[in-house]
């Protein structure tokens, strides 16, 4: 379901509360949403988020170049204990996350994977990093006063988990040298596997404008 799809289920929801809509940036992206609150305590959002960022790593097992490929659908409920604008949320991001890397060889063609140099002059060593499509999420933030209307400034700060799924895939003969040195394509795909489940808790940090009505 679509932010837009989305819309008029909350704008046609009692008119009693506020409803707002609001823009900002943050870990996820720029990104754009509405909320509506049914109770001084009780709020919806949904919003839509995406960036793309391009990038070199560079560590012992080897060199490559990134693109994260950032978007998301962010469904939420907010509790706000006091009716104030401090609220503690809880929800998900949906949507399709992933980097997409290229394994960068020397300039005399030799590639390190797992550790090993391999001499593979021509060929080529591709990586995804995929995030799941549901990321459950949890935090707290600070928004618009329930019964609030106008201009007014939102933070959030929270967790988003999911653990990424690695894939590696070399040209033949990349895969056909590496054997011959004393490793692997597999391997390697192991050892990115492994630094990659250091992040399953992804850092959500982000601040915007609205405006309620």
């Amino acid at each position: 379901m679509t932010l837009l799809a989305l819309l008029p289920a909350l704008l046609a929801a009692p008119a009693a509360h506020a409803i707002d809509a609001y823009a900002g940036i943050g870990t996820t992206g720029f990104l754009l949403g509405v909320e509506h609150h049914y109770t001084d305590a009780v709020g919806v959002r949904a919003d839509i988020s995406g960036a793309s960022i391009s990038r070199d790593v560079n560590d012992n097992s080897g060199t490559y170049h990134g693109t994260a490929h950032l978007a998301a659908l962010g469904l939420f409920a907010d509790y706000h204990p006091w009716g104030s604008g401090f609220r503690l949320s809880a929800g998900a991001l949906v949507g399709d996350t992933h980097i997409d890397a290229s394994g960068v060889a020397s300039a005399t063609g030799t590639y390190n994977i797992n550790g090993v140099a391999v001499s593979a002059p021509g060929e080529s060593l591709a990586a995804r990093i995929k995030l799941p499509s549901v990321r459950p999420f949890i935090g707290l933030g600070w928004g618009h006063t329930p019964k609030s209307t106008g201009l007014f400034g939102q933070f959030d700060l929270g967790v988003a988990y999911g653990r990424p799924d690695v894939t590696l895939t070399a040209t033949p003969n990349l895969a056909a040298a590496a054997l011959n040195a004393g490793t692997s394509v597999d391997a390697e795909r192991a050892l990115l596997q492994a630094k990659a489940d250091d992040y399953r808790l992804f850092p959500v940090i982000r601040v915007g404008l609205g405006w309620a009505w």
